[in-house]
């Protein structure tokens, strides 16, 4: 059985282990997304000090727990533009399942829910960001009703 809950404290060892996993999946995908040397250890103190602060009007890490965490969640706060008229903005960071784990809808879930914990704090548009060439993703994120916006094109 699955549960799906706010991540805490205890959580940051096997968050961060599929963090890592998350972030070797996207070199895979694009090798110009490499990871800079200490990423794994500023990680950790993010998870910590952001994701699991508190200062979100909404549970910023969601955690997919079975037996042990199989897949995580986060969602912050967007920055108002002072340019482009918005309302308020939640944003979905990071989003990975365990590749054992895939295929059961437990990404659905736990967009589901976080989004679901947004609105509720006032927080009725949500944004995600993804490498463009992984097509998988870009195809998730669609499936679950986002549209391109903007685009971020990088020439190396």
């Amino acid at each position: 059985m699955t549960t799906l809950r706010p991540g805490i404290i205890a959580d940051v060892p096997a968050v961060l282990d599929l963090w890592t996993d998350l972030m070797r999946a996207g070199e895979e995908v694009d090798a110009r997304y490499v990871l800079a040397d200490g990423a794994r250890d500023a990680a950790r103190s993010w998870i910590r000090n952001d994701w699991l602060s508190g200062r979100y009007p909404f549970p910023a890490l969601w955690v997919a727990e079975e037996e042990a965490i199989v897949a995580f969640l986060s969602i912050t706060v967007s920055p108002s533009s002072p340019v482009v008229a918005t309302t308020p903005t939640a944003c979905i960071q990071d989003l990975f399942v365990h590749p054992e784990h895939r295929r059961r809808g437990l990404a659905t879930q736990l967009v589901r829910r976080a989004r679901e914990a947004a609105t509720a704090a006032g927080y009725s548009r949500h944004q995600v960001g993804t490498l463009g060439r992984d097509t998988r993703a870009v195809a998730f994120w669609q499936r679950q009703g986002f549209d391109p916006m903007f685009v971020q094109m990088i020439a190396s």
